[in-house]
């Protein structure tokens, strides 16, 4: 997850930025892959559980990428919201899953 995530991050954030259908195809493919896993592993109902836990931490994740970027003087306000969208999908499925069994 490490590897997907750090890459998007210095792929959408970075000096020399892909196209944007790059960016939604690269992150398209962690979180399908994700997806699936967390359903052959958790079930349904888990799952279900998981994506309204990450729909309520939105704004912690909108927080999170905004201290993020600062680490790297960078400034949110510098990119279009259409780029933001794999980087909130990709860490609303990482994040789902790291509170699963809270």
């Amino acid at each position: 997850m490490a590897i997907f995530g750090g890459s998007g991050f210095i792929r959408t954030y970075g000096d020399n930025r892909p196209d944007l259908t790059f960016i939604y195809r690269h992150g398209g493919i962690a979180i399908r892959v994700y997806v699936f896993f967390y359903f052959a592993i958790f079930g349904r109902d888990e799952v279900k559980r998981m994506f309204l836990k990450a729909l309520f931490g939105l704004l912690r994740i909108g927080v999170q990428v905004g201290w993020l970027l600062n680490l790297f003087d960078r400034d949110s306000s510098t990119c279009p919201l259409s780029v933001y969208a794999t980087r909130f999908f990709f860490c609303a499925v990482y994040l789902s899953h790291a509170t699963c069994r809270t």
